[in-house]
């Protein structure tokens, strides 16, 4: 799954001296239409994780 992806890949990625994630910036494709709170929401699941996974990250898509 993607959410198990990014659980993954983001927090080394974030660690990296070299990476700026304040401009990243992050889009999500989802073959379902869930609504955020829904546990299939890729990215309900990033919103909930992002603290988590590293500071700096962008938030949600569409959110602030």
């Amino acid at each position: 799954s993607l959410v198990g992806i990014l659980a993954r890949a983001l927090p080394p990625a974030v660690a990296s001296a070299a990476v700026s994630p304040a401009r990243w910036l992050l889009a999500f494709c989802d073959e379902r239409l869930v609504p955020p709170e829904h546990p299939d929401s890729t990215a309900g699941a990033y919103k909930v994780n992002r603290g988590r996974w590293g500071a700096g990250l962008p938030p949600s898509p569409g959110r602030s």
